[in-house]
């Protein structure tokens, strides 16, 4: 719809804010559009597609874990609210940061860097959108 395009303008610098490429392996990287978000939910099978709308409007926002050498393919999805607290961080089929190896000292590296909150017990729990 053309709220969700407009929304998605409007909204894509903050989400640039969250982006961060100072690591040898990982980087994370913002939509740029919302077929973005719909191919990443669909490639690693969570429900992030259903966060368009909410993403769109600004009432939360979604970054994307990505591997240095393939920047293209989905990895790790990220949802950050709006006062900076990671409310979750999933891969394929929901799976957790800690099932990939220096994944989750790469995480909090990154919430440092960009002064996010980061609870991982928190954040292994997967949700629903609740905007």
């Amino acid at each position: 719809s053309a709220q969700i395009s407009t929304g998605f303008k409007t909204n894509h610098t903050r989400w640039q804010k969250f982006e961060w490429d100072d690591d040898d392996t990982y980087c994370v990287i913002a939509p740029k559009a919302p077929v973005d978000i719909a191919i990443e939910g669909i490639t690693l099978r969570h429900c992030v597609k259903s966060y368009i709308q909410s993403v769109a409007l600004g009432n939360t926002n979604i970054v994307f874990i990505r591997r240095k050498e393939q920047t293209e393919d989905p990895f790790f999805t990220v949802e950050v609210d709006n006062f900076n607290n990671i409310r979750q961080i999933h891969g394929m089929c929901n799976s957790n940061v800690d099932t990939v190896s220096g994944l989750a000292d790469f995480v909090k590296r990154w919430c440092k860097q960009k002064k996010l909150k980061y609870n991982a017990q928190h954040a292994n729990v997967a949700r629903a959108v609740r905007y």
